[in-house]
């Protein structure tokens, strides 16, 4: 099984030596001999880019010979308590709402949401109901799990700087609705959470699947020249009806590090 695994650079290494078929001494050696690519100078940072084919030649491999089976992807939510990922895992936004997992937390301000696939969203409140173009959106083509390809600093992300006190279609909902308590109790009740998932790598949705293998060898070489920040992670983003199984959270880490 072939596991792309950036949880620090070290599994990275290790990963990377797997998939190059090579040893950790000699991704080291690469990534040393690369080091020149970053540049400092006058406090101003210039990246020579390393291409795919570049670590091709290097390693003499074809593009098909490097594709990892699974890979780690680190997703950022908040929730109230791990027991719902623990026992539901990992759920993409349509399956939330059809499974009911939010529906306590909405009855308590006298919300119901109806949804059926391919329809926008019918949130009923007070003898009202209430569609929003935005929700369509995201309940019918923004439904997917995402998270990124590196864990340290993932949470810093400056993409996630919004989720990481609420999910987005609860403000979503809270602003159609006119609720800003909604988003403040939610606040209230729920513990920002990272967690670390193992996904097929067949079940990501993407566009350039090397770029996965790029990332991974640039971060090391970005932590080796102190040219890593946290904007330069990958994001990962799952197809939209996939569900990670409990069993597939390898770790959950909640706390305040993540505010």
């Amino acid at each position: 099984m072939r596991i792309l695994d950036c949880s620090t650079v070290e599994t990275t290494i290790k990963s990377l030596s797997d998939l190059l078929k090579t040893d950790e001494k000699s991704i080291n050696s690469f990534i040393n001999s690369n080091k020149y690519r970053i540049i400092n100078k006058d406090k101003c940072w210039r990246y020579d880019n390393l291409y795919i084919d570049d670590v091709l030649s290097h390693f003499n491999l074809q593009l098909q010979e490097i594709y990892p089976d699974k890979l780690f992807m680190f997703h950022l939510t908040t929730g109230i308590g791990d027991g719902s990922f623990r026992q539901n895992g990992v759920l993409n936004l349509e399956s939330i709402i059809k499974n009911d997992i939010l529906s306590a937390f909405f009855a308590e301000f006298g919300i119901q949401i109806n949804y059926e696939v391919n329809s926008p969203p019918i949130i009923k409140f007070k003898g009202q109901e209430f569609t929003d173009d935005m929700l369509f959106h995201r309940f019918n083509k923004d439904k997917c799990i995402n998270g990124f390809l590196i864990k340290e600093d993932a949470e810093n992300n400056s993409n996630v700087r919004h989720i990481r006190e609420c999910p987005e279609f609860i403000w979503d909902i809270s602003n159609l609705i006119k609720m800003p308590e909604l988003v403040g109790k939610w606040k209230k009740s729920a513990k920002p959470m990272k967690l670390s998932l193992l996904v097929n790598f067949e079940d990501v949705d993407y566009f350039e699947p090397l770029e996965y293998v790029l990332k991974a060898i640039e971060y090391v070489l970005f932590k080796n020249t102190s040219y890593w920040d946290p904007d330069k992670n990958f994001m990962v983003f799952l197809q939209g009806e996939v569900c990670i199984s409990p069993e597939n959270i390898t770790e959950i880490e909640e706390g305040v590090f993540l505010l």
